[in-house]
């Protein structure tokens, strides 16, 4: 009998072997989370070459693609070569957005270079690609491609719709502002921490959510889309936050002095209604919780809204205390200038903005009750920082704003910058009495005068409010005023301005060194 061959058995055993080891080998790189190694070919599913994938790319892979020599990319038809990948052992966190993918996709061209948030080299394609944009800024096009978050430089890249999301983008931004935040309340301004604390759990409860300043700026500018019950919350300063839990604390938005200009008109914010100036709502300590969810879902909320507002005029200021003194009856001491102050302040008096005055008459939103709009005219003695600096101070150290009608030609309108004082149109160089024997801007021809009051809009950049020089005007005056674009008008008359007030002839109250804090009183409460 012959002897039969081993031969056979034994390469059969061999490759049986060296399968298992293979196998084995396969099984040993393949991870849930996996990383690559170098510098690496991805292939698609004829295992064509459509990207090259640089060192320390992130993703997950698809379970049942485990025993095979290429890897298939979670829920995507992309595969890798198994020895060019490692195990992640970081475990890539779940990134919790708060905007929407845009409903547009990026086409790329072939060779375009992806780059990690940190500006390292991530992928570069072989062919052309659509792919969805999540969000952009002035350099970039951010996508979400293999699982990681990366950017492509903005080029020539053309833009095609595309539905990504039937989700809804937010349409407005509730903007929440605590002037005072503070363990024991001390006045109506202020909040209790604890109560604050309360606010925000009571918003995390419904689902809104807390966005960041710049989060806030990038919706205005369509960089981002915002989900749908988007919150931004601020604060005055930082030891405000010191009794707030850290999950609250770190989502609170301190203002800078050079911060964006806010509008306390109670009412929502929208890309259309925040070219400038932006709506917020003031929480204080009578603000209650039905309110305040009101504030979450953007309704208007003014108690007790304001039929007739005080305008209060002044002129000049010194300090008496430094053996100052002035020889005009429209001149003001600062100590009864702060004595003023702070009757409204203590009785909780808003100190409107010429924004918000202006917004009010024109019916576009509703005021507090005790609201005043100081006004000061010329730009004279202790209004500026090269005369005196009496007023700017005072300003910012009770936060309360004001309107400077300045003569632009006669003084230079960088000394009275300040985000406490607007700065509004009192004349170029018509601040004078003409030949007629009244002021200027009613002697002289409408030509000159509209030549004029241009010259003053391009110092300013604002064509909010005017103010008549001696509280002197005419049919051509006024004429003159409407037509270069002036939306409101100043004079005297010892009234208060209602929104059935000539716009262009909204009276004053004129303040003077011999005015009592009984008459401000009178003025203000009557």
């Amino acid at each position: 009998m012959k002897k039969r061959s081993l031969l056979p058995l034994f390469l059969f055993s061999m490759i049986g072997l060296a399968v298992f080891f293979v196998n084995m080998d396969i099984r040993s790189h393949f991870h849930r989370f996996i990383k690559t190694k170098d510098n690496i070919v991805l292939y698609d599913k004829q295992h064509k070459k459509v990207a090259t994938l640089y060192q320390g790319l992130t993703f997950d892979l698809e379970e049942k693609s485990k025993n095979n020599t290429y890897f298939k990319l979670n829920s995507l038809p992309y595969y890798v070569y198994y020895k060019d990948v490692e195990k992640e052992t970081k475990k890539k966190q779940k990134e919790k957005k708060n905007y929407l993918v845009f409903n547009q996709n990026i086409k790329v061209a072939k060779n375009t270079v992806f780059y990690s948030l940190d500006n390292q080299r991530k992928i570069k394609l072989k062919k052309e690609m659509s792919i969805p944009i999540e969000y952009v800024d002035d350099q970039y096009y951010y996508v979400n491609y293999l699982y990681n978050l990366l950017k492509v430089k903005k080029k020539d890249e053309k833009l095609t719709e595309k539905k990504n999301t039937n989700k809804k983008e937010a349409s407005y931004v509730s903007i929440l502002h605590y002037e005072k935040i503070e363990e024991n309340r001390k006045d109506n301004n202020s909040v209790e921490s604890k109560v604050v604390e309360e606010q925000l759990e009571t918003l995390d409860r419904l689902g809104y959510y807390l966005i960041s300043m710049d989060e806030y700026r990038n919706y205005l500018e369509n960089k981002i889309r915002l989900k749908e019950k988007a919150v931004l919350v601020t604060t005055t300063k930082e030891s405000n936050l010191e009794k707030i839990k850290k999950e609250f604390r770190d989502k609170i938005e301190v203002l800078k002095e050079d911060s964006i200009l806010f509008l306390d008109s109670n009412q929502k914010s929208t890309r259309e209604n925040s070219k400038k100036w932006h709506n917020r709502y003031q929480v204080d300590g009578s603000t209650s919780l039905e309110d305040f969810q009101k504030m979450l879902e953007g309704e208007s909320v003014v108690k007790n809204p304001a039929t007739k507002i005080p305008v209060l005029n002044y002129h000049f200021f010194y300090d008496e205390s430094l053996g100052e003194g002035c020889n005009e009856s429209i001149c003001m001491d600062v100590k009864n200038f702060k004595e003023q102050l702070n009757y409204l302040k203590d009785n909780h008096y808003k100190t409107l903005t010429m924004e918000e005055f202006k917004r009010w008459m024109y019916h576009e939103i509703e005021l507090p009750e005790k609201s005043v709009l100081i006004t000061i005219d010329d730009g004279a003695l202790g209004t500026g920082k090269h005369n005196g600096n009496k007023l700017i101070p005072i300003l910012e150290e009770y936060r309360m704003h004001a309107t400077l009608f300045l003569i632009t030609g006669w003084w230079d309108i960088e000394n009275y910058r300040s985000n406490y004082l607007e700065i509004e149109s009192h004349t170029f160089d018509m601040h004078t009495y003409g030949e007629c024997g009244r002021g200027q801007l009613i002697c002289e021809s409408k030509e000159n005068v509209i030549h004029d009051l241009k010259k003053s809009i391009d110092v300013t950049k604002s064509t909010n409010a005017f103010c008549f020089p001696f509280y002197n005007y005419d049919k051509k005056s006024i004429e003159a005023v409407q037509e270069v674009g002036f939306q409101l008008a100043f004079v005297g008359g010892y009234q208060k301005a209602s929104r059935e007030s000539d716009k262009y002839k909204i009276p004053r109250y004129p303040l003077y060194q011999t005015t009592s804090l009984k008459e401000f009183i009178n003025i203000v409460e009557s």
